[in-house]
């Protein structure tokens, strides 16, 4: 088996053009737009961006599915800026590259978000390659809006689950984002395939009431059982709190609630993600990973 090192990103990629005005009009109003700027975006991207802020030297490996465009050669060119390895970013004909219209309010201190899914959509189980990427890690993030893996796979559930088995049997310890309510978590094997599953409060709420009536802890309690491999983390509006196989336990709360705001699940993640990496404890971890990016 090879030697490997470093993480795999994978998810959304997108070209973000951002436009910052003083506060939302009402609807059917006009707000000046005070500034803008484009930016590359997605959650792969953010994912990437956050790992080489905790290390300069960690190998980095970008995967998914941008257009033959303007925007698809905006995001290589981002990647190797953070001197990424990008033979997995794959482009297509088919679709443009993602993009989003990012309205940012200053009063509010808030962003709204008008997303173009493009080639994101394409991103199918056969795009993943485990032979030539030497990565030790598989983080993958959006899965919500990648429409491709969900597609039901007899043995795992989904496409997803029949990727983090393939990296999994190739030697890589396999991690997922969630944002949105997945009830697919439920009562699918997708989870078995999983080292690491990190959770919004949102999504974990979803499964608790429907798996898990007395709460989190017992619902965090179910999502183990179900065959995570290592434990899981989740980003609250208050608190960040991890949870291992183990039993054991950290929790940090954000002083004031609001910081929490800044830090993006994804960031979020790949934070927590790379103390598990390096291998520092949970508090370690979560300190890290609460840092707003």
């Amino acid at each position: 088996m090879p030697q490997r090192e470093g993480f795999v990103c994978a998810g959304t990629w997108c070209w973000e053009h951002v436009k910052t005005i003083a506060h939302y009009p009402e609807a059917g109003a006009q707000a000046t737009i005070l500034r803008e700027h484009t930016q590359a975006g997605g959650s792969a991207f953010a994912a990437l961006s956050a790992l080489r802020r905790f290390d300069a030297d960690l190998p980095l490996y970008a995967l998914g599915m941008i257009g033959e465009d303007e925007d698809g050669r905006a995001l290589l060119a981002a990647c190797h800026k953070l001197e990424a390895a990008t033979f997995q970013l794959q482009t297509t004909a088919e679709a443009p590259t993602a993009h989003a219209v990012v309205i940012h309010a200053e009063h509010e201190n808030a962003r709204t978000r008008f997303y173009f899914p493009g080639a994101n959509h394409l991103l199918a189980a056969e795009h993943f390659d485990f032979k030539h990427c030497l990565a030790s890690w598989l983080h993958l993030s959006d899965y919500d809006l990648l429409e491709r893996l969900h597609l039901p796979e007899a043995e795992f559930g989904a496409a997803a689950g029949k990727i983090f088995h393939a990296a999994r049997a190739a030697g890589l310890s396999t991690a997922l984002t969630v944002t949105a309510p997945e009830k697919i978590l439920g009562a699918n094997p997708l989870a078995q395939t999983l080292d690491y599953l990190i959770l919004t409060a949102r999504a974990l709420e979803a499964f608790a009431n429907e798996h898990a009536p007395s709460g989190e802890q017992e619902a965090a309690a179910r999502l183990l059982q179900q065959g995570l491999r290592c434990g899981l983390a989740l980003l609250g509006a208050d608190r960040a709190w991890a949870m291992l196989r183990t039993g054991e336990q950290a929790e940090i709360k954000f002083s004031p609630p609001a910081n929490a705001k800044n830090l993006s699940a994804t960031s979020f993640g790949a934070g927590f993600l790379y103390g598990r990496y390096a291998g520092w404890n949970l508090e370690r971890c979560l300190a890290a990973a609460t840092v707003s990016q």
